[in-house]
């Protein structure tokens, strides 16, 4: 899928002088780590590094306090040979300049490199065959036909040989800024970088293409009045303090970090209890994603994308400009991009930091005298933009002052759109998806995993548990047929912890210690409050769904283990059936008094309508982290007026 950024490029924040060693890498130890794998002479001059990035210390000699040096520094990167088609993860120590650790993937495919959508670009146009289709649709000035390149998706039997690289393409008329809005169809065309040649055509036939597309802006529109101005300011300054990479605000500190697959990762978020730093979660990130679309014609079938694990959230990251992408008073954070030759590395307004009004906290009206008790709530919101293809997505992680974190998933950005000869809806009830004349815009669905560590109070004596609310059946504790209870379940292994949603019963997961306990003898914990969701319409023997199963059931929980980060396989295009959270919890082991990670899949199931069209307005999704007996008492009582 092409990237519509500025550079299809790998991610880091911008370090100080004596770095920590979960700051990301600096333009420097990028140069640096580079240069020890060219000078090791173990690789060829056609390596591609299409990931670079700090290499996270491993969880129990960090808590241990093992870790030999604060300023100890390693670069984890991800190598592809173009010679050998090989895929290697490298670990380079940056102090003493040389290679830790070499591990080769035979039979693995690296996320997609800026290069490639260029090459494959190239071989498609000199096709005849591809040419023959554009021109039999009526353009004979190729140039006017733009191709947008996707990993390959549904791959088939007759398509599997070794070493290949495969890329399809879709082609769209060029028109104005909306690029996605006039697709060419009926015609796919797939590219084998391996041999640089011309896999296969598919030419079916297709509906025309529409006359026209609308335009994004003003012309052709009668503007809305004006409104009146509104500003938010915060003409004291920010409230939240930077120190590296650790932000610490009101009674909340944490650490950050920009992944080029992951995206934003949050690190040691703690609260700050009567003057105590007290642990929540250890490490929160985006572990992955997948957009399966949902038309069954052979052109659209093998459209479902990885997201993270094929394109990288970090590496399509974009500058973000204050009063627009965020507010004008947003604090707006460096980092440092590396292209996939390593040769560059650029800094970028890549991250914003910002607080804002939450609306009311709390309040009470005595309604015997009219007194008003009230305070009103704040927020600290971090999060970044990024693009892939014709989507954007944001990603916010919004603290408050009373105890919660809530994820916000923004999406927003252009339809995939599927030319039709429909010109108006015949359909009594809308089953066309008819966007506008000659133009549809097939369901689909975005699926997001999230990965959070919980360390409440620490990293053991942690249990995980599902709650249910059930009606309690009519007798002698129910005699008047009204009362509920609150069933809480113990989660004793991974198997047993694999987990569906149920509204009915408003479902809930937490984790909390056994160790630690509040005034009133409640275990402390946060609990994760679900809100939209979506269930897979793959068929369960569908190739994409077996390669990304994570999306069959909403919560999942396993024992940490270091390298279990990513919710799917870490390299999904051509990896086996069943990778990732299936594999992680096949031993089944017990989660009693585990270091317990919960791993929690939503989505949204997306039917386009035309108030979508040509663009679509931010659709927020997402889910709350809520303390449950983490505190005695309200945090908020003692917010001040």
């Amino acid at each position: 899928m092409q990237k519509l950024t500025c550079l299809l490029l790998l991610l880091f924040s911008a370090t100080p002088a004596l770095a920590h060693p979960f700051d990301d890498l600096s333009a420097t130890e990028v140069a640096a780590a580079v240069k020890v794998l060219h000078d090791s002479g173990r690789f060829s001059d056609e390596v591609r590094f299409p990931v670079v990035k700090r290499q996270e210390p491993k969880k129990r000699e960090w808590l241990a306090g093992t870790i030999q040096s604060q300023n100890q520094r390693q670069a984890f990167l991800v190598v592809f040979d173009f010679k050998t088609s090989m895929l290697s993860e490298v670990v380079v120590d940056l102090n003493r300049k040389q290679i830790l650790s070499t591990k080769e993937l035979p039979g693995l495919k690296p996320p997609l490199l800026l290069e490639e959508y260029d090459r494959a670009r190239v071989i498609a146009r000199a096709d005849a065959r591809w040419q023959n289709a554009m021109k039999r649709r009526g353009f004979t000035n190729l140039e006017e036909v733009f191709l947008d390149m996707w990993a390959p998706g549904l791959i088939g039997r007759d398509e599997v040989k070794p070493g290949q690289r495969l890329l399809r393409g879709v082609s769209y008329k060029k028109e104005g800024k909306n690029v996605y809005g006039r697709p060419i169809d009926g015609v796919i065309v797939t590219v084998d970088l391996s041999t640089k040649k011309v896999v296969s055509v598919w030419d079916q036939d297709s509906p025309p293409v529409a006359a026209g597309s609308k335009n994004l802006g003003l012309e052709g529109r009668q503007p809305d009045p004006p409104l009146k101005r509104l500003e938010s300011k915060m003409p004291e300054g920010a409230s939240f303090k930077i120190e590296g990479q650790e932000i610490s605000w009101s009674h909340w500190k944490f650490r950050y970090s920009m992944d080029p697959m992951q995206g934003l990762q949050l690190f040691h978020v703690r609260f700050a209890d009567s003057e105590k730093e007290r642990s929540i979660i250890y490490k929160i990130a985006l572990a992955d994603m997948l957009v399966p679309y949902g038309d069954g014609d052979k052109t659209w079938s093998f459209r479902s994308a990885f997201d993270v694990g094929e394109y990288g959230l970090g590496k399509t990251l974009h500058p973000l400009t204050g009063g627009q992408d965020v507010p004008s008073y947003a604090t707006l954070l460096d980092t440092v991009i590396a292209d996939d030759l390593g040769h560059e590395a650029l800094v970028i307004k890549g991250l914003a930091v910002y607080e804002r009004d939450g609306g009311i906290l709390w309040k009470h009206r005595n309604s015997e005298n009219g007194d008003v008790d009230m305070r009103r709530n704040r927020q600290l919101v971090i999060g970044y933009l990024t693009t892939i293809g014709n989507y954007d997505y944001g990603v916010n992680y919004i603290f408050s002052l009373d105890g919660s974190i809530r994820v916000d998933v923004q999406l927003t950005g252009m339809l995939l759109a599927k030319g039709t000869a429909v010109e108006r809806n015949v359909c009594a009830d809308g089953c066309l998806p008819l966007v506008e004349k000659n133009v549809l815009a097939p369901p689909h669905q975005h699926f997001f995993n999230f990965r959070i560590d919980f360390d409440i109070d620490g990293a053991d004596g942690n249990r995980a548990a599902e709650t249910n609310v059930h009606a309690i059946p009519r007798g002698p504790k129910n005699p008047d047929g009204n009362a509920f209870e609150l069933v809480n379940t113990v989660l004793l292994s991974e198997k047993k912890a694999v987990r569906d949603l149920d509204f009915k019963s408003a479902r809930k997961w937490k984790v909390f210690n056994t160790n630690s306990r509040n005034a009133l003898n409640h275990p402390r914990g946060y609990a994760l409050f679900p809100e939209e969701s979506a269930f897979p319409y793959l068929a369960p023997a569908n190739q994409m769904r077996q390669r990304a199963r994570f999306i069959e059931h909403q919560a999942w929980f396993t024992v940490y283990k270091d390298d279990e980060m990513n919710a799917a396989h870490q390299y999904p295009t051509t990896a086996p059936a069943g990778g990732g959270l299936p594999q992680y919890v096949a031993n089944d082991e017990s989660l009693a008094g585990a270091d317990v990670v919960m791993w929690y899949t939503f989505g949204v199931t997306h039917v386009p309508h035309p108030e979508e069209w040509p663009i679509m307005n931010t659709h927020h999704t997402g889910f709350v982290l809520v303390p449950m007996n983490f505190f005695s008492e309200n945090p908020g009582m003692s917010v001040p007026e």
